[in-house]
């Protein structure tokens, strides 16, 4: 009983010292992910600055959105040149899915400077 008793330490020592080493062995293993994610985010990086970031543009499209006073009547058909003023406010890239893109430029009208038939 006595021999049984001296084992039982023995025992619970080995067993922390497996549990020690399963642990140093979890925290290697995520060190290595750690390390293996930091690479490849590097690897991303460096892959997106050797990207030649001037897409090719097809068209350049401008986008003219609101809505000003006028203080003549324009008959139906009447066909008319008009000078605006503006704001830029959005731009954007849309992807055409064969290697071009368009250039979307967005702008809301500020002021009617002129507006004459043509």
């Amino acid at each position: 009983m006595e021999e049984l008793e001296r084992d039982q330490p023995e025992c619970e020592i080995a067993a922390e010292e497996e549990a020690k080493r399963e642990v140093k062995r979890i925290r290697d293993e995520i060190k290595d992910e750690k390390e293996d994610a930091k690479e490849e985010a590097q690897r991303i990086r460096d892959e997106a600055e050797n990207e030649d970031p001037s897409p090719v543009i097809n068209e350049r499209i401008l986008k003219i959105t609101g809505s000003v006073n006028i203080d003549k009547e324009l008959p139906w058909g009447t066909e008319i040149g008009v000078v605006l003023k503006g704001s830029l406010v959005k731009t954007e890239l849309k992807d055409n899915n064969d290697g071009s893109w368009d250039k979307i430029y967005k702008v809301k009208i500020t002021t009617l400077e002129q507006v004459e038939k043509i």
